[in-house]
């Protein structure tokens, strides 16, 4: 039986081959979709919940920022008798962090992000009543160190 038609085991291997690859191609694509689904879903978590924060954040940072550089800037001109302060400002760069650290304690807390928010919370205590101590001292107990 040589140059005669295939035999059926061939066609059934044949067969089966060609459904297994093609639902191995159908499996994979759906995988892929529900892969990718996720992944605008979570990139959209990240656009409408976690962009605000970054940028709420980053606000504070600026104010820091602001304010290192104008306590630099107090610092080297202490020395001189009519030198500014600058005490308005900073208090003012103070008021900014602080709001938009407060802005960002009020959104809701982004997955993983509960322990960062309940660190600031405690930390921003402490520094508000810090600051408010530091202001309440009239300037003559004020010591400026020599180091």
């Amino acid at each position: 039986m040589t140059g005669g038609p295939p035999e059926r085991p061939l066609t059934a291997l044949l067969v089966a081959a060609l459904v297994l690859i093609v639902g191995a191609f159908v499996g994979g694509t759906l995988l892929t979709q529900a892969i990718s689904s996720r992944m605008e879903a979570d990139a959209s978590d990240i656009a409408n919940n976690a962009a605000p924060h970054v940028q709420q954040l980053t606000l504070a940072r600026t104010a820091l920022t602001k304010i290192r550089i104008l306590a630099e800037r107090a610092n080297e001109e202490c020395a001189r008798q009519d030198a500014p302060f600058f005490a308005d400002e900073i208090e003012r760069m103070a008021g900014e962090m602080q709001d938009s650290v407060a802005t960002y304690l009020m959104a809701p807390a982004f997955p993983g992000e509960e322990a960062l928010q309940a660190s600031a919370r405690r930390r921003g205590r402490w520094k508000k009543e810090a600051f408010r101590e530091r202001r309440r001292r009239p300037a003559s107990n004020l010591e400026v160190s020599s180091t």
